[in-house]
């Protein structure tokens, strides 16, 4: 398993969007819908005007052996007919300049892109998980307990409820929310059931505000995997920076 690059295209996660939140479910409705909010804004119908993606992903043995560290900058821009560029600023594997090769590896994944799309085929990522989180509709297929407070925030853990255990990419976690806002302030997630070749695997998201835009600041991966006798501990950091949350044509509606 080898570290790969991390685009705006997928951050290594691909999370179902549904509509608005389920009444009486736990985070609070207003909570979930900024999360739903959050997970959509940086995506292609999104209004993100533009950020910089730092993505830093180690892989080595479970003894920490063979290891290799992938740093890559990003540059996201929003177009003015609301295409998006990715500008690749800098990218290194074990310090070694690799910024062209993931440039033309951005380039080419989005040319087959919008050549699916073109052809009305169903787009795919070789490296994405599909996870659903308990948020918007998908909230009735989870069970919640009660908020406790952990300082400032609330936190409720949450499974998948019984007839929705052995759904396709249901979870089991945490989220926390400022009980003063109801803005989320992190969720940590787990599959229940774990992809092939991943023995184990974590995700933790982190949100920030950006005027009216919740967006998730940093997303955080830990896990295991591999096939037969070869097996590699994973840790990738998505970390979204100089966020401009409005193209001027949304500002001025």
């Amino acid at each position: 398993m080898k570290a790969t690059h991390c685009t705006t295209a997928a951050l290594l996660l691909a999370v179902a969007l549904p509509g608005t939140a389920a009444s009486g479910a736990a985070p609070p409705p207003e909570t979930s819908a900024r999360l739903r909010a959050a997970f959509a804004a940086l995506g292609d119908k999104g209004t993100v005007a533009s950020y910089t993606l730092t993505t830093r992903a180690t892989v080595a043995k479970p003894d920490g052996g063979d290891r290799q560290e992938t740093v890559e900058i990003d540059e996201f821009t929003r177009l003015a007919d609301g295409s998006s560029r990715v500008t690749v600023r800098r990218a290194t594997t074990n310090g070694k300049d690799e910024t062209a090769k993931h440039q033309k590896q951005i380039d080419e994944a989005r040319a087959e892109k919008e050549k699916r799309k073109a052809d009305k085929k169903k787009d795919s990522e070789s490296h994405s998980i599909s996870l659903r989180l308990p948020i918007g509709d998908d909230s009735s297929a989870y069970e919640f307990a009660s908020p406790v407070a952990e300082g400032d925030l609330l936190v409720s853990s949450f499974a998948p409820a019984a007839a929705h255990a052995k759904d396709d990419g249901v979870t089991r976690g945490r989220v926390a929310w400022h009980g003063d806002t109801l803005d989320p302030a992190w969720l940590e997630a787990q599959p229940v059931e774990l992809p092939t070749g991943v023995s184990a695997m974590t995700m933790r998201f982190e949100f920030a505000r950006a005027g009216a835009l919740v967006y998730p600041r940093l997303t955080v991966t830990d896990g295991q995997g591999g096939l037969l006798w070869i097996k590699r501990r994973f840790h990738i950091e998505v970390e979204i920076t100089d966020l401009a949350p409005e193209s001027a044509a949304e500002a001025a509606r």
